[in-house]
This record gives C-alpha cells, structure tokens and sequence, in this order.
C-alpha cells in the first residue's frame, strides 16, 4: 500500500488516481506433496474462482500478509490467494485518505458471488460493497454509505 501511494504521490498532476482490484480468487494446484511459499515452489496449474471455493472451507484458516494486505489459505495441494472484504476496505480508505477523488475499477466482480447453502455466513458481493462503502466514505468524518442505495449498486 505504501508502494501505490508513493507511486501516487509522484504523478501529484493528475487529478483522479485509479486502482484496480482483482476479485477472483486465485488457486495454484502442485502435485507435490506439500505447498509451501518458498522460492522455487512448483506450480502445477494456476485458476481463478469464485470466492465460494474460499468461504466455504470453514476448518481452513487463512493467512493474513499485512504488507501485502491480501490473504492466503492452504488446502490439500492447493493455494488460494485472495483479497478479503476487511482489507479491502482498509486499502480503499487508506488510498482515499491520500487521494479523495480515487476511482476504483474492479475486474471478476462475477466471482464475488457466494453459494448461500455452501457458505451461509458469507453475504453476496460483500467485498464489493467493501469497496463501494469505502469510496462513499468521508475522508474524515462520518460515512454516508447506505445499504440500501437508491442507484441499484
């Protein structure tokens, strides 16, 4: 995060910074033994899926990289990685801080969609209402974000 603000601050010109955010969730596939996040591990296959494959692994606990801020989760012979609604949120208001006037363009908004049966605690769309609520936010002071906004999004 501190990488694209400082890259932000360099172009102080422009008037609107854009980010983009990836919200499929990325699964690496080895056929070796273990997984692990060494250098030089072994990737078999590479996917992007819906955030339902990670939520509903509810014994599995996922791994939080705070300089990265995203996460990961290890599974059998797979690695997910992913962003979660909290950070996403943490990222947009940190970046909005900075810059008021930041856009967001988020790209596999298709698999933000949770299976209700499979992950019950999940909410539809949650990271990108992560995003939304933090774009709606006052930079400092109340939110104004609703629930129930009146332009469908």
């Amino acid at each position: 995060m501190l990488i694209a603000k400082d890259l932000m601050q360099r172009g102080a010109d422009n008037k609107t910074y854009c980010i983009s955010i990836n919200l499929a969730v990325l699964k690496f596939a080895t056929s070796a033994g273990s997984l692990s996040l060494t250098n030089g591990s072994h990737c078999d296959s590479e996917d992007e899926v819906a955030y339902s494959e990670v939520c509903q692994m509810s014994n599995a606990v996922p791994v939080y990289d705070m300089n990265w801020m995203t996460a990961s989760l290890k599974a059998s012979m797979k690695l997910y990685t992913f962003e979660k609604a909290e950070m996403l949120l943490s990222k947009v208001l940190f970046l909005k801080a900075w810059f008021p006037s930041l856009c967001v363009a988020a790209f596999h908004a298709e698999l933000d969609t949770v299976d209700r049966e499979a992950c019950p605690q999940s909410e539809q769309y949650a990271r990108l209402l992560s995003v939304r609520k933090g774009l709606d936010s006052a930079v400092h002071g109340e939110s104004h974000w609703r629930r129930d906004a009146t332009d469908g999004a």
